[in-house]
């Protein structure tokens, strides 16, 4: 999943944007947006679960904020190797 993230704040206000993770599963979610947010690094989760970025500008004029949380199960695991047969032994 992909959120793409385009927001113009007014003055001393603030978004939250909440990500929901379904149950018996495991995502990472990351995040790509500017430091006005503070979820800036991947995060590990394991749902049921909601993850609440929060986008907040302390100034006095109008900002925008832009860019996207991804959201993407982990890697799989590489398979085991098969192991190597054993040679036979002669009598």
């Amino acid at each position: 999943m992909n959120y793409t993230v385009l927001l113009l704040l007014a003055p001393l206000s603030l978004w939250v944007f909440t990500v929901p993770v379904p149950p018996n599963s495991t995502v990472i979610v990351k995040p790509s947006l500017p430091p006005l947010c503070n979820a800036t690094e991947p995060l590990a989760l394991q749902g049921p679960a909601t993850v609440n970025i929060v986008c907040s500008n302390p100034t006095l004029a109008q900002i925008k904020i832009a860019g996207w949380i991804y959201v993407e199960p982990p890697p799989p695991t590489p398979p085991k190797p098969i192991p190597a047969p054993r040679p036979l032994s002669s009598p």
